[in-house]
C-alpha cells in the first residue's frame, strides 16, 4: 500500500470525533506516563501523546506507516515493528495503553489474546483506553483514499466486549458512545491489580 503526501490522511489532525475520546483518556494519565500506543499507524495518537508530556512506544504492523510517524515522532517516540498478536512484552513495563480502532481489525479470538498480552504489558492500576465498532459480525471497508486490501472489520457489542475486558483482567471506569459517530464507543479501563 502506498500513500501519497498529498492524499495522507495521517499528515493532519485527529479527526474531531477520535480526537475527544483521546481527550477523554489524557486526564487518565499520571504524568510522565509510558503509553503503549497499539495499532499506531501514522501515529496522530502517539503525537498527541508526545506532546501532553508522555513518552510513547508505537506499536504497528505496517513498516509504510511507523515510517510516516519516524519523520515526526522525536525523541518522546519508540516504535515497534511488530504485529501485534505476535508481540511479547518482556515485562510489565507501560503506565498505560491506548487502541484507537485497533481492536476491530482483529477476530474475537486474536482480541482475547492481545488482551492477555496487554495485562502482562501494563503495570498494575494502568489505564487502558479502547475504541471498539458497535455491532454483530464482520463488515469489510475500503477507506477513501487508501489503496491497499480491502479490510475486514469486526464489529463487537459492548457486553460481550466488557466481558472480554473482565476476563482478561481489566475493570471498567467508563464507556460511552462517541458523539458524531454512534458506530463508535469508547471503553475506559483500568488494570486490576
Amino acid at each position: 500500500m502506498k500513500i501519497s503526501d498529498k492524499q495522507d490522511p495521517y499528515r493532519g489532525a485527529l479527526d474531531p470525533v477520535r480526537a475527544s475520546a483521546l481527550k477523554a483518556f489524557l486526564p487518565e494519565l499520571l504524568p510522565g506516563s509510558r503509553v503503549l500506543d497499539l495499532g499506531a499507524g501514522a501515529g496522530l495518537d502517539s503525537l498527541a501523546f508526545v506532546g501532553a508530556g508522555h513518552r510513547v512506544t508505537a506499536l504497528d504492523r505496517s513498516q509504510e506507516m511507523l515510517s510516516h510517524l519516524a519523520e515526526r515522532g522525536g525523541p518522546g517516540v519508540s516504535l515497534i515493528h511488530k504485529d501485534a498478536r505476535l508481540w511479547s512484552p518482556e515485562s510489565a513495563s507501560f503506565d498505560a495503553a491506548w487502541a484507537n480502532d485497533f481492536f476491530p481489525d482483529l477476530t474475537l479470538d486474536e482480541m482475547h489474546r492481545v488482551l492477555g498480552v496487554l495485562f502482562r504489558a501494563l503495570v498494575p492500576g494502568a489505564p487502558f483506553g479502547l475504541i471498539i465498532r458497535v455491532g454483530v459480525g464482520t463488515v469489510e471497508e475500503m477507506p477513501q483514499g487508501y489503496d491497499g486490501p480491502v479490510r475486514k472489520v469486526t464489529l463487537i457489542e459492548p457486553l460481550p466486549m466488557a466481558a472480554m475486558l473482565n476476563q482478561s483482567g481489566f475493570e471498567i471506569k467508563k464507556e460511552g458512545s462517541l458523539s458524531g459517530n454512534p458506530s463508535l464507543r469508547m471503553m475506559l479501563c483500568r488494570k486490576i491489580s
